[in-house]
């Protein structure tokens, strides 16, 4: 990706409440981060599976306080092909994502201490 782009920020490590995060691409712009995926999903499936990396996508804009990001996805079947989608999200739909990313560090945390004692 770095080669593909570069005049952009790639790999930028993120991190808030504790929770840490890799994003793809962060354009000179700052107006947007891109985020890429590959699967060997059909793109119908793909996109109905897709919450988890909506869920990321979320969350690495609320880290960094911005609202819209591009999705590249490589759909390997039934023969390769990419899609671009752009996402945009309300302040609010972001706010909630981020609730239940915290929640779910919560939970994982509370499992990691049922594990060690």
């Amino acid at each position: 990706v770095a080669r593909l782009y570069p005049s952009f920020q790639t790999q930028v490590r993120v991190e808030w409440d504790g929770i840490h995060g890799t994003i793809d691409v962060v354009p000179p712009s700052g107006m947007l981060i891109e985020e890429f995926k590959a699967t060997w999903q059909g793109e119908e499936r793909a996109i109905r599976d897709g919450w988890r990396w909506e869920a990321q996508v979320k969350a690495y804009l609320t880290m960094i306080g911005l609202s819209s990001a591009k999705l590249r996805v490589l759909h390997v079947c039934p023969y390769p092909r990419t899609r671009t989608y752009l996402l945009t999200y309300t302040r609010r739909e972001l706010a909630e994502n981020w609730m239940m990313v915290r929640q779910h560090r919560d939970w994982m945390e509370n499992q990691n201490r049922r594990v060690s004692t």
